[in-house]
Order: structure tokens, then sequence, then C-alpha cells
């Protein structure tokens, strides 16, 4: 019953316990999870659909961290990665912290550098920009998001949770941007 499933399209590990349970299984999670586990690999991935964006449609704000050596000391740098959805275009700006001031200034700072704002911004759930984001309710932003939103004139989107697909072109960005930080060689 469980290659059924499998074959089926059925990966959640509770989703098939549950039914298997109905059946008259009596077993642990643990062991259908033993069980599963060595058959992900052959699991086929859902495809990706693009989502293009005109010009000055969307930027996607995310942030990454590292620790590097600033100064010969080791220390978490912090850095907010803006890109323009349609053209790739990024401008990203290392701060101190990613509280809601900096993940403010560091838009603003993004918007001048690529010389205009786009229509909409997309963002992560992070408490700067969303309060609340449940999936089947409305996004609750944070108000002073919200106001920066009106003041520059963009309609604030807040990606789906936990699910990192939706801001992609972001989300690739973060990771490799940072390797700018990484010291060169006898420096």
């Amino acid at each position: 019953m469980v290659d059924r499933l499998l074959g089926e399209g059925v990966w959640n590990g509770q989703v098939i316990l549950r039914e298997i349970q109905a059946a008259g299984y009596r077993g642990q999670h643990s062991i259908l999870r033993e069980y599963i586990r060595p058959k992900r690999p052959l699991r086929t991935a859902r495809p990706t659909v693009r989502f293009e964006t005109a010009p000055g449609r969307q930027l996607q704000n995310d942030w990454a961290k590292l620790r590097t050596m600033v100064a010969g000391r080791e220390q978490e740098v912090h850095f907010a990665v803006n890109t323009l959805g349609y053209s790739r275009r990024f401008h990203f700006v290392a701060m101190e912290c990613e509280d809601a001031e900096h993940t403010y200034e560091s838009l603003i700072l993004s918007f001048e550098y690529l010389g205009g704002v786009t229509a909409e911004v997309l963002v992560d759930n992070q408490k700067a920009e969303v309060i609340s984001h449940r999936i089947g309710a409305a996004v609750e932003f944070n108000p002073r998001f919200v106001e920066l939103a009106a003041h520059y004139d963009f309609t604030p989107h807040a990606c789906r949770p936990r699910r990192a697909r939706t801001k992609g072109k972001d989300e690739d960005g973060a990771l490799y941007k940072g390797e700018f930080l990484c010291p060169l060689p006898g420096v």
C-alpha cells in the first residue's frame, strides 16, 4: 500500500501513516520514515514554471549572512539583496543587522541605485515586512512597511510561507552574492 501511494505521488509521511493505519497498520511512524527515506531520490519533482515579469514590475527582496573577517576580526555580516524580476539586475548592501530600519534602508538604497521604484516588491515573511501570513488568510503587513510602500508607491507582496521557490530569482542570488566577502589569499 505504501508503494502504491508513493507511485501516486503521495510522499507526505503523515498522510501515508494515516492511510495505512486506517488499513490496520500498527507500527510506528519511525519505521515508515525509514522505509520511505531511501526511495525519496526516486520521487519525480514537480516542474517549476518560471514566472517572468515585465520591466519595472517587480523587485525581490532577500537577506543573507555569513561569517567573515572584517578588520582582522571574525564577525557576522548581513546583507540585503534586491533583484529586479525582469532583468535580474541586483543591488546588495551590507548592514549590521536585519531589523526593520535596515530592511527599509536597504530598499531605499536599492531604489536609488537602480534608478526607480518597481510596481511591486516581493518579500519574505520577516517581521520587518510581514506580521502574519497564514495560508488561506490575508497577509498582515507591518504598518511601517505599508507606510514605506505608500510613500514610494509600490504594492507589497509576500512569498508563500516555507516556499522559497516563490522568490527564486533572489533566493539563489542571496546565496552566491555573499561570496564577494570571502577574504583574498595573502591579505
